[in-house]
């Protein structure tokens, strides 16, 4: 072996990838309709075997249907549910986060119905590259507010990902969430009904000497005045780096 050779050897082996984002999707309904994601040929917008898949399912309703929300396609595939939440209020959300790696490549993705109503739901996909491995995700319960508030994460490493996630439910019948200045790669997405909701998943890639992350309470574009009978929830999880 020539001595670059084995330089770059040594260099990859001290210096393993971080985590990167590859892609994301979303999609709603309403009524409490199933959720689904639209393949060509089964590739997903890139979304591929191997990849760390971090998703999350919102419904805005009247009652706890976390029991009735579920997503085979992810959770026959490697990817598990790491995350339930029923927040109770005038408008309840409730909401599913899923992470794993993918192990193999579903024919369809599809987030289940529940059986309510004038419930709006929606689904977020986001995919990752080079993840080791994540930590269980804090959760925290937002009433009489709508904004998701992601709870802080310690204990982080140089390339580490934090994940926040958040969903609300309320009648605005307008609006999303706003893009929060302290992550990227934010997808967003929102679906009105009689109760509605939004959906978010964004990142923060840890630099180097930070050890700990404190996200900034979400906002919305919305101009309606925030309705006090609203519900939020928010989970943060981290993803970290795949050793050599």
């Amino acid at each position: 072996m020539s001595n670059v050779a084995s330089i770059m050897g040594l260099a990859s082996k001290f210096n393993p990838p971080t985590p990167y984002f590859s892609g994301s999707d979303s999609n709603g309904s309403n009524n409490g309709a199933a959720v689904p994601f639209y393949s060509t040929n089964g590739d997903y917008s890139g979304l591929e075997v191997g990849d760390f898949v971090v998703a999350m399912h919102s419904v805005a309703s009247s009652a706890n249907y976390t029991g009735n929300m579920t997503c085979s396609s992810l959770t026959s595939n490697g990817v598990s549910e790491v995350a339930s939440m029923y927040v109770n209020d005038s408008y309840d959300t409730n909401l599913k986060v899923y992470a794993g790696e993918l192990t193999s490549r579903p024919s369809a993705i599809t987030f289940s119905s529940v059986p309510s109503t004038g419930s709006a739901g929606v689904a977020i996909l986001m995919w990752f590259k080079d993840v080791d491995s994540f930590v269980s995700p804090v959760t925290i319960e937002h009433r009489n507010t709508y904004y998701p508030n992601p709870a802080s994460v310690s204990n982080l490493s140089e390339g580490d990902i934090v994940v926040c996630v958040g969903a609300n439910a309320h009648n605005n019948n307008t609006g999303t969430f706003s893009s929060p200045t302290d992550l990227t790669n934010f997808t967003r997405i929102f679906q009105g009904d009689n109760r509605d909701t939004y959906g978010g998943i964004g990142t923060y890639v840890t630099p180097n000497g930070v050890s700990s992350f404190n996200a900034n309470q979400w906002t919305t574009t919305s101009t309606v005045t925030p309705n006090s009978s609203g519900s939020a929830a928010s989970s943060t999880l981290v993803l970290k780096s795949r050793p050599y």
